[in-house]
């Protein structure tokens, strides 16, 4: 797992159906190491899947990724949250940073 400069509440696991966005649930823990689209799986469902949107049938081959549900920056004043983000800045690698 990343290490994340955000409070994380949750998590949300999309499903698309022959790529059309069909709904998501929502989970307390994330069900993959690997989050957003490089974490995307794609698989035939053994058992319906209720979603906020719609119910998907047994036998329906779907493409699903979990996606963190983030909130405010880590910290209790704005100089701590302001500190955060500057060491996380300063972690980055960017490309031509001493440009």
């Amino acid at each position: 797992m990343q290490d994340h400069i955000f409070n994380i509440f949750g998590y949300h696991v999309d499903y698309w159906v022959n790529g059309k966005y069909c709904g998501h649930v929502r989970i307390q823990k994330p069900d993959r190491k690997i989050m957003s689209y490089s974490g995307r799986i794609t698989e035939t469902l053994a058992e319906p899947v209720q979603t906020n949107k719609t119910t998907l049938p047994v036998g329906a081959t779907v493409t699903h990724e979990c996606i963190p549900l983030c909130g405010s920056i880590h910290g209790s004043t704005l100089e701590e949250r302001i500190a955060v983000l500057a060491d996380y800045h300063n972690r980055v690698p960017y490309k031509n940073r001493n440009k």
